[in-house]
């Protein structure tokens, strides 16, 4: 069985190729890099698979995890002087990272799991959490419930907000709320069409978009940020969407919703 080292050296050496094409492919061949890692975060390492793990990092882009990483090991392990200078190298090479533009700099992904379907839980009242403010009643999801599912995306619960009229009734606010979580859900070819159908006025606003019209790639690629609701005075779910688009140079774009319908989708070029 090829050992960890030179699987990493072939599988570099591969993305490397496919580095020089198109985003797609070069996404493809990261697999193997993921793998690799995968592994080495799953178990015990010494002092040269911790560096291997480290180089992986770097070079998938994770400028954040890389850093994290590394400076966790100068703080915690004793290194001798070569070792310590080839980790602060590595440490400079990541630093060089963070000067780059999220436009230039990639932070490669693995999406083999974005086609799995994600079936989201259905909250209840107890899974809410009720503030009275002075002019709505702000809701949060509770700790203890798991990551909210919206387009077929794992969501942090604090990364999503709710507010409601003071008068409204919190069984309706509910039911809409889950009424769009099932819907939103299963919208990806709504999505997919609306974006299809406004590309020109879409593109118009940024003035740049290298994966041309959306498809199910495209939209494996999307990432959910954060997610604002408010039930309004008319009984309607009003939803603002902010989404991070892999294969668009991560550019970020809105989605405002109503109820079970999109009504705009633009990006926003300060994100």
């Amino acid at each position: 069985m090829m050992n960890i080292y030179n699987r990493f050296k072939l599988a570099k050496e591969d993305f490397h190729k496919h580095k020089k094409g198109s985003l797609y492919n070069a996404t493809k061949s990261a697999e193997p890099l993921f793998d690799i890692m995968y592994e080495l975060e799953n178990y015990s390492k010494d002092q040269n698979q911790s560096y291997l793990l480290a180089t992986i990092y770097y070079e998938l882009g994770w400028k954040w995890e890389c850093r994290k990483f590394i400076k966790t090991h100068l703080s915690s392990n004793k290194l001798n002087y070569l070792n310590k200078l080839k980790w602060k190298y590595l440490l400079n090479k990541v630093e060089d990272l963070f000067k780059v533009s999220h436009y230039e700099l990639v932070e490669y992904r693995d999406l083999r799991t974005a086609k799995k379907r994600n079936v989201p839980q259905t909250l209840l009242r107890n899974d809410f959490i009720f503030n009275e403010e002075v002019y709505f009643i702000i809701v949060s999801i509770k700790s203890d419930f798991n990551d909210i599912i919206l387009l077929n995306k794992k969501v942090l619960n604090e990364e999503v907000e709710f507010s409601i009229e003071k008068e409204s009734s919190i069984t309706k606010f509910i039911e809409k709320t889950n009424s769009h979580l099932s819907w939103i859900n299963n919208s990806h070819k709504d999505l997919i069409n609306y974006y299809n159908d406004n590309y020109q006025k879409i593109l118009s606003k940024i003035g740049r978009l290298d994966y041309g019209k959306a498809n199910d790639e495209w939209y494996n690629g999307l990432r959910v940020d954060s997610v604002g609701f408010h039930y309004n005075s008319d009984e309607k779910l009003e939803g603002f969407y902010t989404i991070y688009d892999y294969y668009n140079m991560n550019s970020g774009f809105h989605i405002e919703t109503l109820d079970n319908s999109i009504v705009d989708l633009y990006y926003n070029t300060d994100l």
